[in-house]
């Protein structure tokens, strides 16, 4: 995905030249991030447009006209990712003020919400089974726990690790990769790698 909303995709296992097979602009003002659904022809895209929309679903194996199977708006001020959960059948979208939305993609609705997870912007987001990891572009590493009784809010899992605040400190402070894999949390900011035990 690039600055102005284009997604391309290629195939590196061929010795042809370099040209994406697919090609498709998922927003018009600004693009920031995408995923897989569960396959490789089903993505969800990240970004703004000017019809208010800021998450569009591709499916790939489309037409050009019938590519986009849904979009809607889940921040008011633009996403700026967005990562699916497989147990669920869920999509993760991180926005631009801080907040966190579970949308079901088989009901096509907001399931829960934290509208502050964080102070400043969503820089990356990580799910593995019942977690999910955010990153903030202020340097702050969360872990939720996906699963619970309420419809309403995710909570911060304090059965598995504590709130990581401002865990990388330095100039440039954006999370810029977040892993949950197994019982390990990994976070990287400018340079700096930081693995955690959940």
């Amino acid at each position: 995905m690039d600055e102005t909303g284009y997604l391309s995709l290629f195939l590196f296992n061929t010795s042809s030249h370099l040209k994406p097979y697919f090609r498709q602009r998922c927003h018009n003002k600004f693009g920031t991030g995408f995923c897989f659904l569960g396959t490789s022809t089903l993505i969800a895209a990240s970004g703004h447009s000017t019809d208010s929309i800021d998450v569009s679903l591709w499916d790939t194996l489309m037409p050009p006209r019938s590519r986009l199977t849904c979009s809607f708006l889940s921040h008011e001020h633009g996403c700026t990712n967005v990562a699916y959960c497989g147990i669920n059948k869920s999509l993760i979208i991180g926005g631009r003020k801080g907040g966190v939305f579970v949308y079901d993609l088989r009901q096509q609705k907001i399931l829960r919400s934290i509208p502050y997870a964080h102070d400043s912007g969503i820089s990356y987001l990580s799910v593995d089974n019942d977690l999910m990891a955010t990153g903030s572009y202020d340097g702050v590493v969360k872990v939720w726990k996906l699963s619970g009784d309420s419809e309403s809010e995710i909570t911060p899992s304090k059965i598995f690790l504590p709130i990581v605040e401002n865990k990388h400190k330095l100039r440039d402070s954006c999370v810029h990769c977040i892993r949950v894999y197994g019982k390990y949390l990994f976070s990287s900011s400018q340079g700096a790698l930081s693995v955690r035990i959940i």
